[in-house]
């Protein structure tokens, strides 16, 4: 379970993804514009992720050649992938050490440690006063965070209801 679904927040995040003019032969990156304290997240913002790294074989970055890019990878794939990044971070190989070490000390502590979880209350505070600003409503229940949809019965036709769940 993540620290964002144990402590009951969905994060809104502004990224930018830039695509090399020889995509897809090779990666996009991803710079995320708001502050993200995440393990995998360099203080400047960019993400470290396996599969936007070069298909190159390196020995020293204990990743497989099958982990990183390949051209068959496309914009859905890589938000999947980001998001589970940002729910089950990589503490192998981390871009913020201090993030890391401050995440795995609250994991294994089972929730005891709350230095990690106050940095991400304060980070899903400010996210939402920035996504409030730009008129954007960021869920803070399960309930808000999926959308339900139900459509009219016709004489013909049975009640259909159904619920769409949005990747967080």
């Amino acid at each position: 379970m993540s620290i964002y679904s144990r402590l009951h927040y969905f994060l809104y995040f502004q990224a930018h993804m830039k695509f090399p003019p020889d995509y897809p032969y090779s990666p996009p990156s991803i710079r995320f514009l708001t502050k993200v304290w995440h393990p995998n997240v360099y203080e400047n913002g960019d993400l470290c992720i396996s599969i936007l790294h070069p298909p190159v074989d390196d020995p020293q970055s204990g990743e497989l050649p099958c982990e990183r890019w390949n051209p068959t990878q496309n914009v859905r794939t890589i938000l999947l992938s980001v998001i589970s990044l940002l729910n089950e971070p990589n503490t192998f190989s981390p871009a913020n050490v201090d993030a890391s070490v401050m995440y795995r000390r609250w994991r294994d502590s089972q929730g005891k440690d709350n230095e990690y979880p106050n940095i991400i209350r304060k980070q899903a505070q400010a996210a939402k006063a920035e996504a409030e600003k730009e008129g954007i409503i960021v869920p803070t229940t399960l309930e808000e965070y999926c959308i339900k949809s139900k459509t009219k019965p016709s004489s013909q036709e049975p009640q259909v209801s159904s619920t769409i769940y949005v990747l967080n």
